[in-house]
């Protein structure tokens, strides 16, 4: 699973409406990080998703100053969940493989 590169396209598609947080954090993640992820690495990206404020609450909408139509909302979070599922099932491969 390239992590890597969906991370960056990830963080493309962040950039590309405005979060800005997220973006850069995705961004400094993957101009440093290499295939495979070695244990540091994957627990760093586990460790965004679960808790208030965590990158799994991250909604793209207008109702979060993001820079988007409404009725592009739902396509690009169906893609935003995309690439979130396949980080954290990579950093979770790598996890595993790593034991």
């Amino acid at each position: 699973m390239a992590i890597v590169n969906t991370t960056k396209r990830c963080a493309q598609l962040l950039a590309s409406v405005g979060e800005s947080f997220w973006s850069a954090k995705l961004s400094a993640f993957a101009a440093t990080a290499q295939e495979p992820l070695n244990a540091d690495e994957a627990e760093e990206v586990l460790s965004w998703f679960g808790g208030m404020g965590s990158f799994s609450d991250v909604l793209i909408s207008t109702m979060n100053d993001h820079d988007v139509q409404p009725e592009q909302e739902d396509q690009l979070n169906a893609q935003l969940n995309e690439f979130r599922s396949e980080i954290y099932a990579g950093a979770m491969e790598a996890k595993l493989s790593l034991r």
